[in-house]
């Protein structure tokens, strides 16, 4: 067998290189994306920081931007720039990808004369189509924390001045377009964009109406929704889509038990286990069956009502004849009726 000997120069030199590479390992970044205006162009020296942590970068002139050893866990990364409303995306750390996508709307000249007013705040957005073309005309509804309608403008904005920080709701409908729905926890001005797909004109007109959100069906229940989100408190929750959006890739079920939103019921949601009583969009009857059913990512937000908490008393009567099942709940002698989820699907 031959040996082969180094000098003592060029093994520190093959110890110095792979330092190098472990070095250049340890940079590999674990939170990336881009960063674009809402026609899809890369907009350059936009702050980006993450919550509760002392770290911070700017995007280059592709829209790019990373994070090497961002803190493991749910972060909250807030994006700024003069001239945009902030912008703000939940994930969870690490993130390997970078299909982290953020899209800022360029804030509008009125605001200019907005009185900034303690806990009150801005949300302006764009709705676009699926090519990324505005569409004007559309009605645009707030609900939570306030309820408010709009119409978007020829550029396909609109804007909701005035807003008290909470749990909010926005939908945009118009006739030959797929209605689109964003909740969120606002607590800042934000920027947001909806994006409505196209109808196909072969559909007939009353389910165009229906499938954009006109109908009278779905108005009534938009308006049942609208009274149960102002009436909740106390032990029911709302779990919106940016709660959800770091458990994208876990079952609706998996997701509610890591969001912190849904801590609060968390004992009696684990209590209920499969018999949780489903009503789909605010209307369609499910029953009782397992949330682990539905995948998170397709899920725009959940109302989660342990027994004894839907004020309104409109999910009772959508479920009264479905079959839902008591549930027992922790430290109760008996058992006090349904656990209610109500899931508003994207």
């Amino acid at each position: 067998m031959t040996r082969i000997r180094m000098r003592d120069g060029a093994v520190a030199a093959l110890l110095g290189a792979a330092l190098g590479v472990s070095a250049l390992a340890q940079e590999k970044p674990n939170v990336r994306g881009v960063v674009t205006s809402p026609a899809g162009l890369p907009l350059e020296g936009v702050d980006v920081r993450i919550d509760g942590a002392p770290m911070s970068t700017r995007t280059n002139e592709r829209g790019l931007f990373r994070f090497v050893n961002a803190p493991k866990g749910i972060q909250t990364l807030r994006f700024r720039r003069i001239g945009f409303l902030p912008a703000v995306l939940p994930v969870r750390v690490p993130e390997t990808s970078d299909t982290l996508e953020v899209r800022m709307v360029a804030s509008p000249s009125m605001l200019d004369t907005v009185q900034v007013t303690a806990h009150l705040n801005v949300l302006a957005g764009v709705v676009l189509d699926a090519k990324n073309r505005p569409v004007p005309g559309a009605m645009v509804d707030l609900i939570g924390t306030r309820n408010a309608e709009t119409t978007t403008d020829a550029t396909g904005r609109f804007t909701f001045t005035s807003v008290k920080s909470g749990m909010i709701v926005v939908r945009a409908r118009k006739v030959g377009y797929e209605m689109a729905m964003h909740s969120m926890l606002l607590e800042d001005w934000r920027g947001l964009v909806l994006r409505m797909d196209t109808l196909s004109s072969r559909l007939r007109a009353a389910r165009q109406a229906e499938i954009s959100g006109i109908g009278n069906s779905v108005e009534f229940v938009w308006k049942e929704t609208q009274q149960r989100i102002a009436m909740h408190g106390g032990r029911a929750i709302v779990v919106t889509r940016e709660d959800l959006a770091p458990f994208s890739d876990l079952s609706l079920g998996e997701a509610l038990r890591y969001t912190p939103a849904a801590a609060a019921v968390a004992t009696e949601l684990y209590a209920a286990a499969g018999n949780v009583c489903v009503l789909k969009d605010g209307r369609f009857l499910v029953g009782s069956t397992t949330l682990d059913l539905y995948e998170a990512r397709d899920v725009d937000f959940v109302e989660l009502y342990p027994p004894g908490s839907e004020a309104s008393g409109s999910v009772a009567r959508y479920t009264r004849d479905g079959g839902c099942r008591s549930v027992r709940v922790p430290g109760q002698s008996r058992s006090r009726g349904p656990f209610y989820a109500v899931i508003w699907m994207r």
